[in-house]
């Protein structure tokens, strides 16, 4: 079995990291401590009106290293809205002749965001929480 691994590019996502899920932080093989989680991303588009349509969101898992992911683990139960910075990698992993291919969505760097109150019109006002510690 041999496997390849190449980056394909870096992004940006805002999404909601919910509470329900469960965020556990393990040391792997070589010692690094990780974790894995969904992002809940909401999609829509504006109309010719002028009028905001909700589409079905999708939820990427993610993964995490080092204090980033002892912060993900830390904060996730007060369901920050998170803004991720992070890379894409691109796996190839061979066995017995057949290749399979995997993307990877590796964790740069954070901010998340905690709901403070309301305004007068009643939305939901935020606090930073600033994660901005690197993977190292």
């Amino acid at each position: 079995m041999s496997l390849k691994r190449s980056q394909i590019g870096n992004s940006v996502i805002v999404g909601k990291l919910f509470a329900n899920q469960t965020i556990e932080v393990v040391e792997g093989k070589d010692g690094r401590k990780r974790c894995s989680f969904k992002l809940a991303v909401g999609q829509g588009y504006k109309n010719k009106e002028g009028e905001w349509v909700k589409q079905e969101g999708y939820f990427p898992r993610i993964t995490a290293y080092g204090l980033l992911a002892e912060r993900i683990a830390e904060y996730h139960e007060h369901e920050p809205l998170v803004k991720a910075y992070y890379k894409v990698f691109t796996s190839v992993v061979e066995k017995n002749g057949e290749k399979r291919y995997y993307d990877n969505i590796v964790l740069d760097f954070v901010r998340m965001y905690v709901v403070s109150g309301q305004d007068e019109n009643g939305h939901n006002t935020y606090d930073e929480i600033d994660l901005t510690a690197r993977q190292q």
